[in-house]
């Protein structure tokens, strides 16, 4: 449609009054459907909407606007915020989108944005908290998004720690301060979880993380190459004992020393594994003894029927499991690469094999932890793959992404793949990603290796301590020198 089309839409829905979360939307649509309405601004700099004349506004209409969504009343004065009537009835006639009309456009959505304060489940302002937040943080808490229309849902935007600068961002979402808006799609269906109480906040941040490699080659795991130039991985039967003893002595190691995450690679995992992890965790929980927030379980083989699929599985503090992540893309395991990581799958009908698991339906959990920690978990390949979720992550803005992956040794922690990926991520939507790697493809080349690889807004420098401080750990810890 026509800009002068959707200006003189959105005017007439402002003029006859309707609720703050209907306004904010159909302002969203309107800058956003064009390039001059979401950047257009640029011109003035920054400040040019978040500075004197924003906090104006946003001094004015906050208590109003508040009043509105606390008692869930219709507003009948949207059009005199930012000269919204004068700049769109411009826009209605036919004006083009300037900067100067575009930067009150999108002072007016921030003023909007502004009035969801507190609105976060682990959030809450009692001071002026009324039904209409109470409804909304309830719709969030039992997994819906905070409101809907044409294709948009809007979360609340967890509390950045480490607060991302705007220069070099793409999208609307990315100036506002409380709520996300995220496009929903055919190929990817968003599940909003918050994993935790009123009474029993997650972390807002992490600084002492632990991995667990728990495989050391790839003769603990089981290889078979299936139909169609496919393969599978899953751990071996025959070793299942000796990857228990392992990992129950590295998560005691972790935790005896305070460790908030940890975190097992990909395809080491076993329903058995799994239910030991929950044991000890139960366990040390009872006794009073530290444990970590979380524990990613690495990632296991689930068959199903005619179905398979490489899942994820993530623990609480008690043992308790909190949410399951399918890979959302199956790998190219290359010929080369086969021959380079020791021929897991042996030499004979060697050729390129693409991972036996079904994708679709592509479901994405993003996990609330707390008011400041929002988790994604992506698998290996996910992580270099940009679609169809990497947009819808930026969006939401996810605080931390937990990388559990198998891949072969790199020249240094801060090239290859792995770094690569994580700079995206890192830029937008300014995530903190830790990645897990197994033993399973290293071979003897591990001089130097930490199994671990820590990547944030603000620049880590990863000390890696091995657990034991022996030829052969089993543990790996990383100690920030500040929170991420």
């Amino acid at each position: 449609m026509a800009l002068s089309t959707d200006a003189a839409s959105a005017l007439a829905l402002l003029r006859a009054a309707c609720a703050v979360p209907e306004a904010f939307l159909a302002l969203f649509k309107l800058i956003d459907g064009t390039s001059n309405g979401r950047f257009g601004w640029l011109g003035h700099g920054e400040g040019a909407v978040s500075g004197d004349d924003f906090a104006r506004e946003d001094h004015r209409w906050r208590p109003l606007l508040r009043r509105s969504i606390g008692e869930g009343t219709e507003f009948p004065l949207f059009p005199q915020i930012s000269r919204l009537d004068y700049t769109l009835s411009e826009l209605a006639s036919g004006e083009l989108m300037t900067s100067e009309r575009s930067r009150d456009l999108v002072i007016a959505l921030r003023v909007l944005d502004a009035a969801f304060h507190g609105v976060h489940p682990g959030e809450v302002l009692p001071a002026d908290d009324k039904d209409g937040f109470v409804k909304l943080r309830t719709k969030v808490r039992m997994g819906a998004p905070l409101f809907e229309a044409d294709g948009l849902k809007v979360f609340p935007k967890p509390r950045r720690v480490n607060p991302v600068d705007l220069r070099g961002q793409g999208r609307l979402t990315d100036l506002l301060s409380n709520l996300a808006v995220v496009a929903s799609g055919p190929h990817l269906e968003v599940v909003n979880i918050c994993a935790f109480t009123g009474k029993a906040l997650g972390p807002s941040s992490f600084s002492r993380i632990g991995v667990i490699p728990a495989i050391d080659a790839h003769t603990e795991l089981l290889w078979r190459k299936e139909a169609h130039n496919r393969y599978s991985v899953e751990q071996h039967p025959g070793f299942a004992a000796t990857v228990q003893s392992r990992v129950r002595d590295a998560l005691h190691l972790l935790a005896d020393r305070n460790v908030e995450l940890v975190l097992l690679p990909e395809l080491v995992s076993s329903p058995a594994l799994i239910a030991l992890l929950g044991e000890e965790l139960a366990s040390r929980s009872l006794a009073g003894q530290p444990n970590p927030h979380l524990v990613l379980a690495g990632t296991q083989l689930i068959r199903g029927g005619t179905t398979s699929r490489n899942q994820a599985l993530v623990l609480n503090g008690s043992g308790d499991t909190l949410w399951r992540q399918d890979k959302l893309h199956a790998y190219r395991f290359t010929a080369h690469e086969q021959t380079g990581a020791g021929l897991p799958m042996g030499s004979d009908e060697l050729a390129d094999r693409i991972e036996a698991i079904d994708v679709e339906p592509r479901v994405l959990h993003i996990v609330d932890l707390s008011a400041s920690q929002r988790i994604v978990v992506l698998t290996c390949e996910d992580f270099v793959q940009p679609d169809p979720h990497s947009a819808t992550i930026a969006d939401i803005a996810a605080t931390t992404l937990l990388v559990p992956i198998m891949s072969g040794a790199r020249r240094g922690p801060s090239e290859g793949w792995i770094h690569d990926a994580a700079m995206g991520y890192i830029r937008r939507p300014g995530a903190t990603c830790v990645v897990a790697n197994s033993g399973a493809l290293l071979g003897a080349d591990r001089e130097g290796w930490q199994f671990g690889h820590i990547a944030a807004v603000r620049r880590v420098s990863e000390d890696w301590k091995p657990l034991p401080d022996a030829a052969a750990p089993i543990a790996w810890l990383a100690e920030l020198p500040h929170s991420v």
